[in-house]
């Protein structure tokens, strides 16, 4: 609380709250706010007084029966009689969304002079990061709604492990529970978040969860266990994270420019986007000291797509004015190949050696998983339906996700020349022929029609379409189109014929 005050910042102070009400549960509840407040009064850092959190959070997805706004209201009165000076907020997490039905769950905004609202968009959900951008637009919805209730964002955010990465961070679907946690993800995440938050001038507060990781019981996250990874800097405070980094730029006056993705050394594709973090108008980049360009630093985001790494080590440099940051990426794979892992975050390099990059380099589609992690957060001892095995799967891990739509394409970053490709496919829900067809053309070649489950004999079956392709311009398109329902595909190799 000491540092909050020098540091000039102002603190939500709140006590745990609970779903039903047990007049022992009411008198406990009270006692605490009543200590709350008591212990912490004195410090010029809180500013508000937080009546509960989250309360209706497991009522919100059924587990437990709720009637929270009785006890709140309580809350809400004793903290009034203890600090009639400071105002009073609920942090709420799981009421319905803005211009959605009433469906009766249990409300707690409005048992307070303020509410502010848990919001994981990117994060928890539906489990893509595009999802961010979404946050700004529910913020005024709630605020349209209630335009005499003063609103902000008591927490928003996610999770980010600094020993894992990926190649593109709309590849496929985060494991916000669970392993990995890409650090480039959390960074994303917090640039759509907070461009969505920055001109809402009816917010109350804001506030990012949270600065460090913390503990936090049951949890089997990113690279740790037992760890809340949403921290802007690690457990240890040894690393300050990209998304940190971020917020330095976006709400620094003092000069700033931080080259992103500086952890993720070793590269699986041959072909980058670099980004770098600065509150300039412009940044410059070279590559082994080859100009590559300058980029305007929108909200804070400086750019610089299809930068092509020389074999071996690369010295990039960005500069900005008398700013200037440098970090080294290494790419080892071959000149003449590529390997994709696709509809996935995240890479794997086979017993051979071989390398395959997370999904990059798409239009189009969603990516999906074919054992997403089934647990609820906090709950020990659950059961858990048994993985679902793809047969003939000489690799399960190629077969482990995949990208689907009616139309998407992949432009792989390839010398002009003759390829192989090699589509790796199986069927995660159709069992017969016919029910999936699509066709494939690849790098200028022939249509290919394709019906995954008539080639492998049967849904959960793993099989293998190769087509030659041509690169021209220094890509090979792939262009996958659903004639029966939606194209599919689990794994891409290409090599030089």
């Amino acid at each position: 609380m000491v540092l909050w005050a020098e540091l000039g910042l102002m603190n939500l102070a709140s006590v745990p709250g609970v779903a039903d009400t047990p007049p022992a549960m009411k008198a406990s509840a009270e006692a605490q706010m009543v200590e709350l407040i008591r212990q912490n009064y004195n410090h010029p850092s809180v500013g508000v007084w937080s009546i509960g959190n989250e309360i209706t959070n497991w009522a919100s997805k059924g587990l437990t029966p709720s009637n929270a706004r009785p006890l709140m209201r309580a809350l809400d009165a004793v903290a009034k009689r203890e600090d009639p000076s400071r105002p009073t907020t609920i942090a709420a997490c799981c009421e319905v969304l803005p211009g959605e039905a009433d469906d009766g769950r249990d409300r707690t905004a409005g048992t307070a002079d303020t509410v502010a609202y848990n919001l994981y968009y990117g994060w928890y959900g539906s489990g893509r990061v595009a999802d961010a951008a979404r946050l700004g637009e529910v913020m005024r919805g709630y605020h349209r709604e209630n335009p005499t209730l003063p609103v902000g964002v008591g927490e928003y955010g996610a999770g980010g492990a600094i020993t894992q990465h990926t190649d593109n961070v709309h590849g496929g679907r985060i494991e916000s529970i669970y392993r990995p946690q890409a650090e480039e993800v959390q960074a994303v995440v917090h640039e759509l978040s907070w461009k969505g938050l920055k001109p809402l001038d009816f917010l109350w507060g804001t506030w990012v969860w949270q600065m460090f990781d913390a503990t936090s019981d049951l949890r089997e996250e990113g690279d740790s266990t037992d760890i809340n990874t949403k921290g802007l800097v690690t457990f240890d405070r040894a690393v300050r994270k990209d998304a940190y980094w971020f917020y330095k730029a976006a709400w620094s006056k003092t000069p700033v420019l931080y080259l992103a993705g500086r952890r993720y050394v070793d590269r699986a594709y041959p072909v980058v986007e670099i980004r770098a973090y600065s509150n300039a108008a412009r940044a410059d980049l070279t590559v082994n000291g080859r100009s590559i360009g300058s980029a305007t630093c929108g909200d804070n985001v400086c750019r610089w797509p299809d930068v092509r790494l020389s074999p071996g080590e690369n010295a990039v440099v960005a500069t900005a004015g008398v700013q200037r940051d440098a970090v080294t990426l290494r790419y080892g794979g071959p000149a003449r190949a590529i390997h994709v892992r696709t509809g996935t975050l995240e890479g794997v390099t086979l017993a051979d050696g071989t390398r395959y990059g997370s999904d990059d380099f798409f239009a189009g589609g969603l990516g999906h998983t074919l054992n997403p992690y089934q647990r609820e957060l906090y709950a020990a001892d659950q059961t858990r339906k048994a993985p679902k095995v793809v047969a003939g799967a000489a690799e399960p891990r190629l077969y482990a996700s995949w990208r689907a739509g009616k139309a998407f394409r992949y432009a792989l970053p390839l010398p002009d020349g003759r390829y192989r490709v090699t589509l790796h496919l199986f069927d995660p829900v159709e069992t017969v022929s016919g029910r999936r067809v699509f066709t494939v053309k690849a790098g200028g070649g022939a249509i290919e029609r394709i019906d995954v489950a008539a080639r492998a004999g049967g849904g959960l079956r793993a099989t293998t379409v190769v087509l030659p392709a041509i690169s021209v311009g220094g890509r090979l398109s792939l262009e996958f189109t659903g004639v029966v329902g939606e194209a599919i595909v689990s794994a891409i190799d290409v090599v030089a014929q």
